[in-house]
Parts: structure tokens; sequence; C-alpha cells
């Protein structure tokens, strides 16, 4: 038997919002491409405070480690603010100083909503 079709006023389920994957490493993309030392130690704070608030989005099985130093982070991707990152993402932030323009979108979206 075939399920009934959708009518004009059968409800929709709503989108999921749509996220910006942040701190994702590919061949293409490597941290130590990101290195900079020109951000301030308070920015780089509110980031890692923000990354490490995240809300749980996702597990894996097994461990990711530093791309940079092999150190051993996590097993979950976290959310927040439309973004995704990767657990102990703050790692690179704050012992490796890499830095995105992303980040600055993750601090512009955290303000916006402190401000609602």
């Amino acid at each position: 038997m075939l399920p009934p079709r959708a009518t004009p006023s059968t409800p929709r389920p709503e989108p999921a919002p749509a996220r910006t994957m942040i701190l994702f490493w590919s061949p293409w993309k490597q941290p130590q491409d990101h290195r900079r030392t020109d951000i301030p130690a308070a920015r780089r704070a509110r980031v890692a405070a923000i990354l490490r608030a995240g809300t749980y989005f996702e597990a894996w099985c097994g461990w990711a480690t530093c791309r940079m130093c092999g150190a051993e982070l996590g097993t979950q991707d976290l959310t927040g603010f439309g973004f995704i990152w990767p657990e102990k993402a703050e790692h690179y932030i704050l012992e490796h100083d890499v830095w995105m323009p992303e980040m600055d979108r993750l601090l512009d979206a955290a303000d916006k909503a402190a401000t609602r």
C-alpha cells in the first residue's frame, strides 16, 4: 500500500538550520596554513570559550588527533550559533595560533545572539 499523498494543506517539516563547518581539515586545507600571531589573546580566549561550550551534534568511533602536534582531541562534533566544529577544536586556537575568517563570524554570531 502506498503512503497518502501530500496535499497543499499538509504541513511540511521545517528545514534544518544551515550550519557552517569550521576547523575541519582536509588534504587541501591544513591548520598550518592558517596560523596568525596578530590575534589578541582575549579574542582567542573568547572563541575558545564558545567552542568549549558547544552543544553535542554527533559522535564518531575513534579519536581525532591534532594535525600539528598529535595531541588527542575528541570523538564528537559540537554545534552552536550556526556552526559545527570538532570537539576540542579550541586546541588549535590556543596552542597553535590557528585563526580563520570563520572565527570572526563565530564571534559576530555569538555577540548577535547575546543581544537578543
